[in-house]
């Protein structure tokens, strides 16, 4: 929602009240590399610039 700036703040408050303290990867099935994103205790191994390419395919 946030790389669309799609405006859903109850939403994003929702889903990050549900986040665990581990790291998953944001994509599993590639390597266990990228930067971590501490506000979605994510892995960052796909650029906000891929997911938006996929879409738009």
């Amino acid at each position: 929602m946030e790389i669309f700036d799609i405006n859903a703040p109850e939403e994003i408050d929702s889903l990050q009240q549900k986040l665990t303290v581990s790291y998953p990867l944001l994509d599993p099935m590639l390597p266990d590399e990228g930067k971590l994103m501490a506000r979605w205790r994510l892995r960052l191994n796909v650029t906000p610039d891929e997911i938006k390419t996929i879409l738009e395919m």
